[in-house]
C-alpha cells in the first residue's frame, strides 16, 4: 500500500503551499481519499500529478514566439529572423498606416 500524505505533507512533496493542494482537491484535479473527515493523498497520485504536468520542450520553439513564426510562414515582409520589438516601426506591422502609405506611394 502507498504511503498516505496529509495536505501539509503533500504541499511539501510538491514544494507548494497548502492552499494550492486544497485547490487541487476542490477542483478534483488530483485524486484523494477521505479517512473520516481527514483528506489523504497517496504518493502515487502525487507522482502521477507531477508527471502529467511535464512539458517537453522542442528545440525549434525555443526563443521564438508563436505569433512571429506564424507571420513568417504567411510571408509578411520585415519578420524574417526578427521579433516585433526589434523590428523598425515601419516594418513591425505590415498593416500599419505607415506601411500602407508607403506601399501606395503616398509618402
Amino acid at each position: 500500500m502507498d504511503r498516505l500524505y496529509t495536505v501539509e505533507q503533500a504541499a511539501e512533496y510538491l514544494n507548494t503551499t497548502e492552499r494550492f493542494v486544497r485547490r487541487l482537491i476542490t477542483e478534483r484535479r488530483i485524486p484523494f481519499h477521505k479517512v473520516g473527515r481527514y483528506i489523504r493523498i497517496t504518493e502515487t497520485d502525487l507522482a502521477d500529478f507531477v508527471h502529467a504536468g511535464r512539458v517537453d520542450g522542442t528545440p525549434s520553439s525555443i526563443g521564438v514566439r508563436p505569433d512571429v513564426r506564424q507571420r513568417e510562414s504567411q510571408g509578411f515582409p520585415g519578420w524574417a529572423g526578427r521579433s516585433p520589438s526589434s523590428a523598425r516601426r515601419s516594418e513591425a506591422c505590415p498593416c500599419s498606416l505607415f506601411s500602407v502609405v508607403r506601399r501606395w506611394g503616398l509618402w
